[in-house]
């Protein structure tokens, strides 16, 4: 299954914060685990899509994230039924 994480960052988020957060996302994507992820452009906050067998597994890999762990962010999880659009078919496979 697909899972979506929206998270609000705050403006003060240390830089060694944040390089270790790219550092986790990029070791996730590497995995297989993590299949897009970005800012959003009003640098509010951002936007992940995570494979997972389930909500919970999926909730276990975000939440050791450094951002997450750290406090640094209120995020949420959703499960996501993607199957409209030209990637749907590469997100639940």
């Amino acid at each position: 299954m697909v899972y979506v994480v929206t998270l609000e960052t705050p403006p003060d988020v240390p830089d060694d914060a944040r390089t270790a957060q790219r550092d986790a996302i990029k070791a996730l994507a590497e995995q297989g685990t993590l299949l897009l992820a970005g800012p959003c452009t009003d640098g509010k906050g951002g936007i992940a899509i995570l494979r997972a067998g389930s909500i919970e597994e999926a909730r276990a890999i975000y939440e050791k994230t450094p951002f997450a762990a750290g406090g640094w962010v209120k995020w949420t999880m959703r499960e996501w039924d993607a199957r409209t659009g030209a990637l749907a078919g590469h997100l639940s496979a």
